[in-house]
């Protein structure tokens, strides 16, 4: 073979590398996203009595499914405690950089909510929304709820409620 076959193979092996990873990050995101989807389905928080201690249960739980994984795709998963953002958002629980939750411990004042919509509005500036999930724990007003449930479905933000 003369050089300007080798450059040549050589440029298609670069191309179908690139072709595999691309595939392969997209690929892990999409699993990943459903991977924290059915840890917060499957949560069943018992005995909390503070939005600390909702958070601090949800962390032991992704911190032992993580643990668990055996898959290659999740291997590198990186699960950040609260203190991550950008200044002014701080996120209680931030995974691969990418999936962020917020926890709020009953939801039973207008004040409160109209905090939480404030919250998630700024948060949405720098976020995509797919990628956020929020979780009500404890006591939540039906009105508010509702009112949050028809603010997350207008924002496509993910909603569960633990009680």
């Amino acid at each position: 073979m003369n050089n300007e076959e080798l450059i040549f193979i050589g440029i298609i092996l670069l191309i179908l590398y690139l072709v595999f990873i691309k595939k392969e990050k997209n690929e892990y995101q999409k699993n990943s996203k459903k991977f924290i989807i059915k840890i917060l389905k499957n949560w069943k928080p018992r005995g909390c009595k503070s939005e600390k201690q909702y958070e601090t249960k949800l962390m032991s739980k992704f911190k032992k499914e993580f643990d668990d994984l055996k898959s290659e795709e999740h291997k590198g998963s990186r699960l950040v405690l609260k203190g991550q953002g950008d200044g002014r958002n701080i996120y209680d629980i931030v995974i691969d950089d990418k999936y962020f939750i917020e926890l709020k411990y009953n939801l039973d004042s207008t004040g409160k909510m109209d905090r939480l919509i404030g919250q998630l509005d700024r948060y949405l500036k720098k976020i995509n929304s797919e990628d956020f999930f929020l979780i009500l724990c404890g006591k939540t007003e039906d009105n508010l709820l509702d009112r949050i449930k028809e603010k997350c479905e207008e924002l496509s933000i993910n909603l569960y409620i633990k009680k």
